[in-house]
């Protein structure tokens, strides 16, 4: 069991799931020969015979044939709404049913869902004609694309563009095509037995509530796969079918033995998130690696091991960022949000605390290779068609790094690490417009939009606060940063004058553009009102300084705005001149 939660966890997307009438046990939903048996049942009594306690061989003796699904819904129901009457009460339930439970989604399928939402299982194949689990997914705003005829299969899309999809070989409750006797289930059509062979070849398969006995096609279509690239793990509960055991065998499967199908999935899922919980770097990991850090950036002879430090902590955070484990698909709503943010943070832990360190200790020269890691995260996700919530939050790790590191540089005075780490980046997500600066990109508004969600983050209810995105990041840093800045007052300083800087920056990256028509403010606006009568804003502060200093302060000596009083106070002009229409300001 746990070994099937770390594969799933490890490899999202890289597990199928083949479910068969175990898992809708507990829903009260008959099998597929239930049903043939309660159809001749029916059709004995309409005929005003008995069939006795064995209805097939019955059927068999007075009609001599095989039972049929479909002969039989038309011998009981002629017209096509009457033969959805009688299926419906299969499948569908009744107020007295809801009210019990019954004909729903169980746990199983609802714990499923979970693993579809967060990405960790994307194709389905089931036995099954019910639709609890297809109502399960849609209970958590997931976009499902059911395949369960033929026609259907030859015109799906391949199964890594389509997001979530549910195979149900065996028809669809509602389809009067559905297979269901021993002569049906013999063989698929030849688009099925494509669609089978490419999932069984690709991908690993957890198995749940299947004997194998009576699908002799499904069992062929195993057999015929010969790779083994991901383990299968199948789900026994009390003794274990011939056919099952053969199956086993032939997937070289790992046994695992449950109680029933909702109390394995339950644990599956629970265990998976668990995984993912604490899929963080160990609390030691950070401190040793700036420690290391620290010991490289003093050490000319430690050039190279400085790069490959960092270097590779960058691709550690890159590789967990990779596309496939954040998919698009995954509904977003506030638990989602949430949750990707949090596992964003957690990659980014290591890396955020060795880029602030370096942009704090490092030299100018040093400092390239800090904004060459901030490149890197910036680009790591790709843009995908999807939410547009997803599209922005997956330059979050980007904000978190280039906040580290540009507070850390403030708070040194290292104004020409500062230049480097925030005009060298460039964002390559763009087609026809090239390279930009990452800088126009990444900010706290474009990242995180919606400030009901920045409130969210903030646990704050009502209207909230007025930068909450930058205020979340405020208090959120505080901890990376203070080893550098002990003093809160301090950090608040730092923090108004770095994003007081950004802000000026980002309109010196647009200085050619007659008009800028949105500028990020940072939680410093939303300070002024606090501020005592003998405190000034830093814009007035920043003002004076260069009044007395010009070309002499700081960042301008560090070559901040090509060096140029003029340059930099035109886009300061911009910048108080923005903040003084805001809407927001007071």
């Amino acid at each position: 069991m746990i070994s099937a939660a770390f594969s799933v966890a490890s490899r999202k997307g890289a597990y199928a799931l083949l479910l068969a009438s175990g898992v809708s046990r507990s829903a009260e939903i008959p099998t597929g020969w239930e049903i043939v048996k309660d159809l001749i049942f029916r059709v004995a009594k309409l005929s005003g015979k008995d069939c006795g306690a064995d209805p097939v061989a019955w059927f068999r003796t007075e009609y001599g044939k095989e039972p049929d699904y479909s002969d039989l819904l038309s011998a009981l129901a002629k017209s096509p709404e009457d033969r959805q009457s009688i299926l419906k009460g299969h499948f569908e339930p009744t107020e007295d049913e809801r009210s019990r439970g019954v004909k729903m989604p169980q746990a199983a399928h609802k714990a499923i869902a979970e693993l579809v939402c967060a990405g960790y299982v994307r194709v389905i194949v089931t036995t099954n004609f019910d639709r609890l689990l297809e109502h399960a997914l849609q209970e958590r705003g997931v976009a499902v694309t059911v395949i369960s005829t033929p026609d259907q299969a030859d015109g799906a899309l391949p199964l890594v563009h389509s997001g979530c999809v549910v195979i149900k070989i065996n028809g669809d409750y509602l389809d009067p095509r559905i297979k269901n006797t021993t002569t049906e289930l013999a063989t698929y059509d030849e688009r099925i037995s494509r669609l089978l062979d490419r999932i069984f070849d690709e991908y690993g398969l957890i198995v749940c509530g299947w004997s194998a006995t009576w699908d002799i096609g499904l069992c062929a279509c195993l057999e015929r796969c010969k790779s083994h690239r991901f383990t299968t793990f199948w789900c026994k509960r009390g003794i274990l079918e011939d056919a099952a055991k053969r199956m086993i065998a032939v997937r070289q499967a790992e046994v695992i033995e449950v109680r029933d199908a909702d109390s394995f999935f339950q644990d599956l899922a629970g265990k998976v998130q668990a995984i993912e919980e604490f899929d963080r770097p160990h609390p030691m990991s950070a401190k040793l690696a700036t420690e290391m850090l620290k010991r490289y950036l003093v050490d000319e002879r430690s050039k190279i091991k400085l790069h490959d430090l960092v270097t590779l902590e960058t691709e550690k955070a890159c590789v967990r960022l990779q596309d496939r484990n954040f998919p698009a698909e995954v509904p977003a709503n506030e638990e989602t949000f949430v949750k990707r943010v949090r596992h964003f943070e957690a990659i980014t832990e290591v890396l955020l605390a060795l880029v602030a360190t370096g942009c704090f200790w490092g030299t100018r020269e040093q400092a390239s290779l800090f904004a060459k890691s901030l490149e890197r995260v910036g680009n790591a996700i790709s843009f995908q068609q999807g939410t547009p919530l997803w599209n922005e939050l997956r330059l979050y790790p980007a904000l978190l790094i280039m906040y580290a590191g540009g507070l850390a540089a403030v708070a040194h005075e290292t104004y020409s690490t500062l230049s480097t780490f925030l005009i060298q980046p460039r964002y390559k997500g763009l087609d026809s417009n090239g390279e930009r600066p990452l800088i126009q990109f990444v900010t706290p508004q474009r990242v995180i939009r919606n400030s009901a969600l920045g409130n969210l983050l903030l646990r704050v209810d009502g209207r909230g606060r007025l930068r909450p995105v930058s205020e979340y990041l405020y208090h959120f840093l505080r901890p990376a940063l203070r080893d550098f800045v002990p003093s809160d007052s301090d950090y608040d300083e730092v923090f108004d004058r770095f994003e007081y800087l950004f802000a000026v920056l980002y309109v010196d990256q647009n200085l050619n553009a007659a008009v800028v028509p949105w500028i990020p403010l940072g939680r410093f606006t939303a300070r002024y009102s606090l501020l005592s009568e003998s405190s000034e804003p830093i814009s007035r502060r920043i003002a004076a300084e260069i009044e007395k200093e010009g070309e002499n302060w700081p960042p301008l000596r560090a070559g901040l705005f090509g060096g140029s009083v003029e340059r930099f106070s035109i886009a300061k002009g911009r910048v108080d001149s923005y903040i003084a229409q805001s809407a927001n300001w007071r």
